[in-house]
C-alpha cells in the first residue's frame, strides 16, 4: 500500500485517506532498491497509518471485499456499449493517458477532486465495473474501489506491441538464453495439490471449518505461534506425498537442460522443482518450501523428511534436540533436589514462598518444528530480491509466469522491477489484468507447455502428455495477443471393425458414444467437402434407411431453426429414407466444439454475438459406453454404505483399469462394503474379498465370490506366489478412518490372558488389539 495524499476539497469523504494505492511504484529510477527496502518503507507507512486513524482496520477489510468482488470490464465491452454510464473506450484512452502523464495524485485532484466525472464512472475507464452490491450507494463508495483500479493501471507494465502471436512465442522460446520462470499453485494442480484461490477448489475455499476470520490467516506467523496446531491440520493437504512431478515442472527442467533456465523463482513450497531434476542454484524458493525444518525455540534443523509423517498424520511435530536437552536437566535436577512424589500434592508456584511472586510455574516443553515456510508477517528470503535485482535484472532476456494469480507482493511485483523491454509470456488459465504481458496463453499450464514444446520441436517427455494429444487454440476476440489453449473433447481413433470399436466403447465409463467418422472441419465449407471425399461411396447403402440428424453443441448453443438449418446442409446426401426421431436404423451426428467460454469472449455477456464452432465433425453413431452402469451401482441405491465406500463410478474405472474380465481372480486387502469387489465383479471377475450376500444377490454377483478371510497387512497369509490377476483397492490414509495394524502399543501390558485353561486369544469371539500405523510403512508393506 502506498498512501497518497488526499487532495483539498470540501468533501469529507476524500479527507480520509480512501484513495489509496495497493502496490509500490516501481519507476525505473526506483528499481535499483531493494524489495525488502521497498516493503519495509510501505509497512512503515502503513503503521503511521494505522496510528492515526481508529477506522483502518475496517478499511483493511472493505479493500479485500472490494478486491473480491472486482468484475473485469474489458475494452471491446466499452467499445459495444455493454454497460450503460460507463465510459466510452475513447475516453478510457483518455484517461488512462492522463494518469500516467501527471500521476496518481494530480490526476484524482483533476478528476475526483473537481467533480469533472464520478468515482463509478471512473472505475470504468480502468476496466472494472461497477459490483452489484453497491448500487444505489452515494459516489463516495466507490473510491476504494477506484484506488484500487487507479494503483492497478498506474503501475501495470507496458505491452511491447511486436509480440502478440503463437509463433512469437515459440520463436522467444527458441532463441532466448537467460529465462526467468515465475511459478505459482497453478503448476501442481494436476498432481492433486491445490492451489490457494481458486472459487470453490482452492485451499483457503475449503478452511471455513478453522474458524479464522480470514483464511490466509493459517500461514499468519503470529496464528501460528499463538496455535501451531491450526496450521498442521491442513499441512498434509498441500504436501506432496510421492516423488512425482508435473509436465509443467518438466518443462523447467527442460529449460535448464538446454542450458536457457536462468532462475525459477517458485512461490510454491512443496519444493515438486527438485522431483523434476531442477538444481537448487537454479530455484529461489520465495515463499520457503518444506525442504527443511526449523525449531522455533532452539533454531535446530532438520531434513524435511523427517517430519513428514507427523505432518501426514496431522500432529504437531516437536523438535527432538529440545527433548533431549529436556531430558537431561530433569536428570541434572533430580541430583540436586528431592523428586516429588508421582501422586502427591503438586505446587503450581515456584518453591519460594517467601516470594511474593506471582509468575506461574514453567513446564519445559520441546520446541515446534515449524517448516521453513515464509508466513504472512516474516520477511521473504535475503536471497530473493539480492539475485532478482543485482543478478537476474540485467541478464534475464524473457519472463515467463506460469500458474499464478500475482496478488501477493513483492513477489507479483517481479514482472513490473525487471526491464520493461524484455519480453513477457503469461501461462494460466485466465489473465491478470493489473500486469501488462505481451503474450497470454490461457488454458491448463500442462497443455500450454507441452503445445509451445511441440511447436518448438523440443521433446517434452511426460506420462501426463498423450502422445497424440490434439491441442485447439482459439484467438480471443478482442485481444491481439490472447490465445486459449483447449484439448478437444472429441478423439479420433483407428479400428478395425465396427465390432471392435462397439466393444471398446462397452468397456468404457469415461467416454459416451462411438461414431463411424464420416467428415470433420474447422469450418461447414471444409466439412461438407471432407463428407464427400471420404464417403460419397457410402450414401447408396442407406438411401431408404430410416434416419435420424441430431446436433450436439459442445461449449455452445444452437436454437432450433439454426439446428434445422445445418441439418439441411446436408441434403445432397440425398437419403429418401423416412426420418424416425425415435430408434431409427441410423442416427448421424453433427458435433461441434465451440472455443472455450473463459469470461473473456463477448458471447459471455451478449448472447447475440455468437461465435463460430472451432471444430466440426460428422459421425454414423454406432454405440453407447457403459456410463448407464454408474446408475445401477449408485451408492444411494446401496442398502450398506459407509463413510468410506467408493464412489460407483471410481470403482468402475479402477477395475478397468485393472482390466477385469471373466476367468480372473480380484483381491481387495482393505476391503469394507465392497465398492471395488462389486465393481469387478460386474466386468465378470471373482473376488477373494468380501461381498454382502444381499447387494451380490440384488446385482446378481453372488456367483462371483469366492471366499473371505481376516488377517492383517503385516501378518498376511496369502502366499507370494503370484496367483492373483488383479488387486484394487483405497488404501487406509488416516483421515476419514485411522490406519492400523494388530498389535499392542508399546507399554501396554503383554502377559497372556489364560481363560478356563484357554488363551484368550483362542477362544471364538476373541478381538485381537490393534495399534496405529503410518500411511508410507503401509504402502512399503503392501
Amino acid at each position: 500500500m502506498d498512501p497518497v495524499s488526499t487532495p483539498s476539497a470540501e468533501s469529507s469523504a476524500l479527507k480520509t485517506p480512501v484513495i489509496e494505492v495497493e502496490a509500490v511504484d516501481m519507476a525505473p529510477a526506483e528499481a535499483e532498491a531493494t524489495l525488502t527496502t521497498e516493503t519495509a518503507v510501505t509497512m512503515e507507512e502503513i503503521s503511521q497509518s494505522e496510528s492515526e486513524t481508529e477506522s483502518d482496520g475496517e478499511e483493511w477489510e472493505n479493500e479485500s471485499l472490494y478486491e473480491d468482488a472486482i468484475q473485469v470490464l474489458r475494452d471491446d465491452q466499452l467499445r459495444d456499449g455493454v454497460f450503460p454510464g460507463a465510459c466510452t473506450l475513447d475516453e478510457a484512452v483518455a484517461f488512462r493517458k492522463r494518469l500516467h502523464e501527471i500521476g496518481k495524485a494530480a490526476f484524482v485532484e483533476e478528476t475526483i477532486g473537481r467533480d469533472t466525472v464520478t468515482a463509478k464512472k471512473l472505475c470504468t475507464a480502468f476496466g472494472i465495473a461497477p459490483p452489484e452490491f453497491l448500487k444505489g450507494a452515494p459516489d463516495e463508495a466507490y473510491h476504494p474501489l477506484l484506488a484500487i483500479a487507479i494503483s492497478r493501471e498506474f503501475t501495470r507494465r507496458q505491452k511491447l506491441p511486436e509480440y502478440n502471436s503463437i509463433d512469437d512465442a515459440v520463436k522467444l522460446l527458441q532463441e532466448s538464453k537467460n529465462i526467468i520462470v515465475l511459478t505459482g499453485a497453478g503448476i501442481s494442480t494436476s498432481l492433486g495439490i491445490p492451489d490457494f484461490r481458486s472459487k470453490d477448489t482452492g485451499l483457503y475455499s475449503q478452511l471455513e471449518h478453522l474458524g479464522l476470520s480470514d483464511p490466509q490467516e493459517v500461514f499468519d506467523i503470529h496464528i501460528f505461534r499463538e496455535d501451531p496446531g491450526i496450521f498442521f491440520s491442513i499441512a498434509k493437504d498441500i504436501l506432496s506425498t510421492e516423488k512425482k512431478f508435473s509436465p509443467t515442472h518438466g518443462f523447467i527442467r527442460l529449460l535448464q537442460d538446454k542450458g536457457k533456465l536462468l532462475t525459477n523463482y517458485t512461490q510454491n513450497i512443496d519444493n515438486i522443482e527438485a522431483n523434476a531434476g531442477v538444481l537448487a542454484e537454479n530455484i529461489v524458493q520465495c515463499h520457503g518450501s518444506f525442504a527443511t525444518a526449523t525449531c522455533v525455540k532452539c533454531d535446530y534443523k532438520v531434513q524435511g523428511d523427517e517430519i513428514f509423517d507427523e505432518i501426514r498424520r496431522g500432529v504437531v511435530p516437536e523438535c527432538a534436540q529440545c527433548r533431549e536437552k529436556i531430558a537431561e536437566d530433569a536428570l541434572k535436577a533430580q541430583g540436586l533436589k528431592r523428586k516429588r512424589s508421582s501422586n502427591g500434592p503438586h505446587k503450581s508456584r515456584k518453591d519460594d514462598e517467601n516470594s511474593s511472586d506471582e509468575e506461574d510455574y514453567e513446564i519445559p516443553t520441546p520446541g515446534v518444528m515449524k517448516p521453513d515456510i515464509t508466513f504472512f508477517g516474516e520477511d521473504l528470503p535475503d536471497e530473493f530480491g539480492r539475485r532478482l535485482l543485482h543478478h537476474d535484472r540485467d541478464k534475464v532476456d524473457l519472463v515467463i509466469v506460469i500458474g499464478t494469480s500475482l496478488k501477493v507482493a513483492p513477489v507479483a511485483e517481479v514482472p513490473g522491477v525487471l526491464p520493461s523491454h524484455v519480453p513477457q509470456i503469461y501461462i494460466s488459465r485466465t489473465p491478470v489484468l493489473h500486469t501488462g504481458f505481451d503474450i497470454d496463453l490461457l488454458g491448463d499450464c500442462d497443455v500450454v507447455v507441452s503445445e509451445l514444446c511441440r511447436r518448438a520441436g523440443w521433446d517434452l517427455k511426460h506420462e501426463m502428455i498423450p502422445p497424440d494429444e490434439k491441442v485447439e487454440i482459439t484467438p480471443v476476440e478482442g485481444y491481439e495477443s490472447r490465445h486459449v489453449f483447449q484439448v478437444s473433447p472429441y478423439c479420433v481413433v483407428k479400428l478395425p471393425s465396427e465390432e471392435a470399436a462397439r466393444t471398446l466403447i462397452s468397456r468404457s465409463i469415461i467416454a459416451k458414444d462411438i461414431f463411424e467418422l464420416w467428415g470433420e472441419g474447422a469450418t461447414y465449407e471444409d466439412l461438407h467437402a471432407d463428407v464427400r471425399r471420404r464417403t460419397q461411396h457410402l450414401w447408396g447403402k442407406y438411401l431408404d434407411t430410416p434416419f435420424r440428424f441430431t446436433v450436439e453443441c459442445f461449449g455452445g448453443k444452437r436454437s432450433s431453426t439454426e439446428k434445422r438449418e445445418l441439418i439441411q446442409s446436408f441434403s445432397y446426401v440425398g437419403f429418401r429414407g423416412p426420418i424416425k426421431l425415435k430408434n431409427p436404423d441410423q442416427d448421424f451426428w453433427v458435433l461441434e466444439q465451440f472455443p472455450y467460454d473463459n469470461g473473456l469472449t463477448p458471447r459471455s455477456t451478449n448472447p447475440a454475438l455468437e461465435q463460430d464452432p472451432v471444430k466440426i465433425y460428422l459421425g454414423r453413431w454406432l454405440a453407447e459406453s457403459g456410463r448407464e452402469v454408474i446408475n445401477k451401482y449408485d451408492l444411494k441405491k446401496r442398502r450398506y454404505i459407509s463413510t468410506t465406500s467408493m464412489d460407483a463410478e471410481l470403482s468402475l474405472i479402477t477395475a478397468n483399469m485393472a482390466l477385469a474380465a471373466p476367468g480372473k481372480l480380484f483381491y481387495d486387502p482393505f476391503v469394507g462394503t465392497g465398492s471395488f469387489c462389486v465393481a469387478a465383479a460386474h466386468f465378470g471377475a471373482s473376488s477373494l474379498a468380501l461381498i454382502l450376500m444381499d447387494e451380490a444377490s440384488a446385482y446378481g454377483i453372488l456367483d462371483k465370490f469366492v471366499d473371505t478371510f481376516t488377517s492383517d497387512l503385516t501378518n498376511t497369509p496369502l502366499l507370494d506366489k503370484q496367483f492373483l490377476d488383479g488387486i484394487v483397492c483405497d488404501p487406509p490414509y488416516g483421515v476419514r478412518e485411522g490406519l492400523r495394524v494388530l498389535g499392542s502399543r508399546e507399554g501396554r501390558r503383554n502377559e497372556e490372558v489364560i481363560i478356563d485353561g484357554i488363551p484368550a486369544h483362542y477362544r471364538p469371539g476373541y478381538i485381537a488389539p490393534k495399534k496405529p500405523y503410518a500411511l508410507k510403512p503401509c504402502c512399503t508393506t503392501f
